[in-house]
């Protein structure tokens, strides 16, 4: 009597062929060729910079500690040289990699995935695959509200990954508003990588809220921010608002997440 036949499933024969980043082309986009995204050599430094972090961070495993695990969202962060964590969301959602990098491009629309959101506008198109958004988060709990200056870009790969890129810089066309801090967004950024029938979404975030709000509550906002993956997720897959723990939400229980992030990010 043979062998009995062990079952794949089509995630794991999927990402059993899946190359790291670093050895996948960008494909045929001259900003991701030429590292010209913007026309400003501060700006397409600052963003090469991030691409390069960002393939390093989603794909290694490095000393990320699991923080949290809820809504079909795996929540990791790690200490780097700033006091303030950077974090790691990884979550997966049946969509392509393309509808998830449009929700995503979307500043007008990021509120709606982005509870503390409360605006955003594109600023400046700086060309087809990079622009200068301007983005409002309300205050809460006695802190006070907070926007953000980005400049964003984002290419893909030839296995069909694609990735966006943020940081924060300082641009006469975004000036400071009234009554609001200036936060600073350091590195961030989302891969997002075909997956069966869908897409895993691996967010990374680093973020100083600056002014007087203490160490320990700027990190603790950053750790539950990645959980708007499952709004971003409820979204594209309902769109009608419904209830992301429902039964046809597209979860993974942590220890398949964990094994499936380890593969699509190695």
């Amino acid at each position: 009597m043979g062998k009995a036949e062990v079952e794949v499933s089509p995630i794991e024969a999927h990402q059993s062929a899946r190359k790291p980043l670093a050895q996948c082309s960008a494909a045929e986009q001259s900003p991701a060729v030429t590292g010209r995204w913007t026309g400003n050599e501060e700006y397409d430094d600052l963003l090469s910079r991030i691409f390069s972090f960002l393939e390093e961070q989603c794909e290694e495993e490095g000393d990320w500690r699991v923080t949290t695990h809820a809504k079909g969202v795996n929540v990791q962060s790690r200490h780097v040289a700033a006091p303030v964590k950077l974090v790691k969301g990884q979550g997966f959602i049946r969509a392509s990699p393309a509808e998830v990098l449009e929700m995503i491009r979307n500043a007008s629309k990021r509120p709606e995935w982005d509870s503390m959101c409360d605006y955003g506008s594109i600023v400046k198109t700086f060309g087809p695959n990079s622009d200068l958004i301007y983005l409002s988060y309300q205050g809460k709990l006695g802190v006070c509200a907070r926007d953000l200056s980005l400049v964003r870009a984002w290419k893909e790969y030839d296995d069909g990954t694609v990735m966006l890129v943020a940081h924060s810089v300082e641009d006469k066309d975004v000036p400071k508003v009234a009554g609001k801090v200036r936060a600073e967004l350091r590195d961030c950024g989302y891969v997002i990588r075909p997956c069966g029938e869908g897409s895993m979404l691996c967010y990374v975030i680093q973020l100083d809220m600056k002014g007087y709000v203490p160490l320990f509550f700027t990190n603790l906002i950053q750790t539950q921010h990645p959980l708007i993956i499952s709004i971003m997720r409820r979204l594209l897959e309902d769109g009608d608002g419904g209830d992301v723990d429902g039964e046809h939400a597209s979860e993974m229980p942590l220890h398949e997440l964990e094994s499936h992030a380890a593969r699509s990010f190695k």
